[in-house]
């Protein structure tokens, strides 16, 4: 459980005035149960989206707040000093972070959404977030997606987040085509072992949308192999021991795995899709069945982020991308390897699978 400082709930459009250009954060004391069960009044926040600004906020008094024991384990109830309690509990500045947190993930699935949220150690958490489904007067059936267990792995998330950036963005980025299907993955680690969750509908399209642009153009994929082939020899340099001597560099690094990323997914599905044209998938199974890639990239991360972290022993699989320079702290990283749910890149939910 995590000992948060300050949640809530957020809505990215107005619940009440259903004004599309407002966003609306509540916030109080201690975990978010108290707000989400209405049993009290939190602070609540009015965000104007087109200029980014507060435009109203209303402060409550909080007299009781739900926190961790310390040792029994459980929650309970207990009392909030009274000028504590009178104090608006975010910040202006942590009000418009948070707020820029909300559009981001509204702009990442497109529609508005509701949802949980804790503030810890100077951070912005996550919880859950859905779809809002009664907007115009109407109830709105929102279709997310259907997702299949497609595999498990002992990896690091920071090379998951990778595959999801490609089979979300490889598209656009080559042929200004947008995957309609987001979000392509989620990935669930459990007992530290990632199950990747494929959102059928996506995989679909990426099969599809490839086997299109190679009947167009058979020199797309093929300029895409060659590359790759060239760009897998040039990241081989960071395989060897103390390759990498500094922070900068190892951000450079990452940077560069996703980037060459794009090659070994199209690689990837052009081999495994029997459309192919014959020549050109033999040699993608090949290059698929001799291929490293994932497999070292994943350890060279693993290796440098315990030498910079070694108090993550053990449980830097959990860092994110977002967070090499702050990673989280011991307890969030436990609390990730035994439950965590991700949501392509911008987000990170401690729920369960089921929750989603």
């Amino acid at each position: 459980m995590i000992e948060s400082e300050v949640s809530g709930i957020a809505f990215s459009v107005h619940p009440v005035t259903q004004d599309r250009n407002q966003i609306i954060i509540e916030a109080g004391y201690g975990l978010g149960e108290a707000v989400v069960s209405g049993q009290i009044t939190p602070d609540s926040y009015v965000i104007e989206k087109n200029p980014r600004r507060i435009i109203d906020k209303n402060i409550s008094l909080q007299e009781r707040g739900i926190y961790q024991k310390p040792k029994e384990g459980g929650n309970e109830w207990q009392n909030i000093p009274q000028d504590k309690g009178k104090k608006q509990k975010l910040t202006d500045d942590q009000i418009i972070e948070l707020s820029e947190l909300i559009m981001r993930i509204e702009n990442h699935y497109g529609f508005p959404c509701d949802m949980e949220w804790f503030f810890e150690n100077n951070k912005f958490y996550i919880t859950q977030s859905r779809p809002i489904t009664t907007l115009g007067g109407e109830i709105k059936t929102e279709r997310i997606a259907e997702f299949e267990k497609a595999y498990t792995r002992d990896t690091t998330l920071i090379i998951q987040q990778g595959w999801h950036n490609v089979v979300a963005n490889a598209f656009e980025r080559k042929k200004g085509i947008k995957n309609p299907h987001i979000p392509p993955v989620v990935h669930y680690m459990n007992d530290g072992i990632i199950e990747i969750w494929e959102n059928n509908d996506s995989t679909k399209w990426f099969l599809d949308t490839l086997q299109s642009e190679i009947s167009n153009n058979l020199a797309f994929i093929i300029s895409i192999l060659d590359l790759y082939e060239k760009e897998l020899e040039e990241i081989k340099n960071y395989w060897v021991e103390k390759a990498i001597t500094s922070k900068k560099e190892f951000k450079n690094y990452v940077n560069r795995i996703f980037e060459i990323m794009d090659g070994f997914v199209f690689m990837y599905y052009a081999a495994v899709d029997e459309r192919t044209p014959s020549k050109i998938r033999e040699r993608a199974l090949k290059m698929r069945d001799n291929d490293i890639y994932f497999y070292k990239n994943d350890r060279v991360i693993r290796s440098y982020l315990e030498k910079i972290y070694p108090q993550l022993k053990g449980y830097v699989t959990t860092i994110l991308r977002a967070e090499i320079d702050n990673p989280p702290t011991l307890e969030i990283a436990k609390e990730r390897k035994n439950n965590f749910l991700m949501i392509g890149e911008i987000e990170a939910n401690i729920i369960t699978f089921s929750e989603y």
